[in-house]
């Protein structure tokens, strides 16, 4: 649909997750003396955002929003998207946790893209467990 002036603009955000999402991020931050944070909600059948809600430390024990990490930063996804990966390698394939993986380098160009490992030089071949 083409934007039309005046229009309000619609989200799929929900006021009473928006709330829940900033006080449990705000508890967590404190409780773990964290620099930033970051919380999305979203539902997973459609994709819709339903909170989102970033805050930094202000350096005298507050924290306020500095910047949107969830969608101002482009970063490898690292662990979080490796335990996807291999969910869904153990579920539908015969894939075993002894099995080897090769990482080679460590690094891997998708599209334009180049992923690294965190460790410099990449692991070699490694299990599945071990991955």
């Amino acid at each position: 649909m083409k934007a039309v002036d005046g229009l309000d603009l619609q989200t799929t955000l929900d006021i009473n997750l928006q709330d829940v999402a900033e006080t449990a991020l705000e508890k967590a931050m404190y409780q773990h003396n964290a620099d930033d944070g970051l919380v999305v909600v979203m539902e997973v059948q459609t994709g819709e955002v339903k909170a989102i809600s970033n805050l930094s430390s202000d350096g005298n024990g507050g924290f306020y929003e500095k910047f949107n990490f969830a969608t101002g930063m482009l970063f490898e996804p690292g662990s979080t998207f490796k335990l996807v990966t291999m969910i869904s390698l153990l579920e539908e394939t015969n894939m075993e946790l002894t099995d080897s993986i090769d990482t080679g380098n460590g690094e891997f160009t998708f599209y334009n893209k180049t992923v690294r490992d965190h460790e410099a030089g990449g692991l070699g071949t490694v299990t599945v467990q071990q991955a």
